[in-house]
């Protein structure tokens, strides 16, 4: 007998919490629910008391229906806001991303396009996010990471790096969580960096900075492992460990940059530029 979407959703909320169900079974799900007009129309107000899944799958059907490139924005950046709140940031990203990826970016609030635009990069949809990112240095070299065109960000990571060495309180490094991070990781990946940018991500690294971190000990295994051919299948088991099953979201900056460094010295590029470009879309300063 087949399920019910109702009995298929049930499953989905349960499945995607643990991480067992592909973006193309939710959206299968998402878009098998049925909604009234009414639902649809008022998808804003109603989607926060809906459970998670079903609140997903209520805004992206009244974004499909929506015409209007700025209430189309609204609805796609309420169902991100509503994702990031319960921890699912990049499930909501994959499920909302062709969606988002139809809407023009003139004309729509600006507060919206920076949530939009980490959504897209982070569902893979790099051209469709640059409109969204807006013009600072952060979004030019984030966009250089993920493209693999250092050449755009070099001033960009330049003028990230003044910022931080006229920091009078070194260690107050709180203060550019975001920004050290992504020195870090251009660092960390052997990526081109001007010389100020190479200087202040070496400085980084004897800083600790907030966020989830593991023990010491901890960390010291999984660089040894790393160090050691032989011990490379440990290696990856001890990141996958320290990263966890929710991803590198609320790590210290600091030690998403360490397990990056690791992965690259046991020749894991690509390993090692999805946890870059996962920590980046996923990190929250300050959590």
């Amino acid at each position: 007998v087949k399920a019910s979407p109702e009995l298929r959703l049930a499953a989905a909320e349960r499945a995607v919490r643990s991480g067992a169900a592909t973006t193309a079974e939710l959206k299968s799900v998402a878009d098998a629910q049925v909604f009234s007009a009414e639902q649809t129309t008022g998808a804003l107000a109603g989607a926060p008391k809906l459970s998670f899944l079903r609140g997903q799958a209520l805004l992206r059907r009244a974004a499909q229906l929506e015409s209007r490139p700025a209430q189309k924005a609204a609805l796609v950046h309420e169902a991100l806001t509503l994702g990031d709140k319960a921890g699912l940031f990049e499930v909501a990203s994959n499920l909302q991303a062709d969606v988002a990826a139809s809407i023009d970016a003139k004309g729509v609030a600006q507060n919206e396009g920076p949530l939009i635009g980490w959504s897209l990069l982070l569902a893979g949809k790099n051209a469709a996010a640059a409109p969204w990112l807006g013009d600072n240095d952060i979004a030019r070299a984030v966009l250089g990471l993920a493209n693999g065109k250092d050449d755009t960000a070099q001033a960009a990571l330049s003028n990230i790096a003044t910022r931080m060495l006229k920091e009078t309180d070194k260690t107050q490094s709180a203060s550019r969580p975001m920004e050290a991070l992504l020195l870090g990781l251009y660092d960390a990946m052997g990526r081109t960096m001007p010389a100020d940018a190479k200087a202040e991500a070496a400085a980084l690294r004897a800083r600790h900075m907030p966020g989830r971190r593991p023990d010491d000990a901890i960390m010291q295994k999984m660089l040894l492992a790393s160090a050691t051919p032989e011990r490379k299948g440990e290696a990856i088991l001890r990141i996958l460990d320290i990263v966890g099953a929710k991803g590198p979201g609320d790590l210290a900056p600091d030690i998403t940059i360490e397990v990056v460094r690791a992965l690259e010295a046991m020749n894991l590029k690509d390993s090692a530029r999805s946890v870059a470009i996962h920590a980046l879309m996923l990190y929250r300063p300050g959590t």
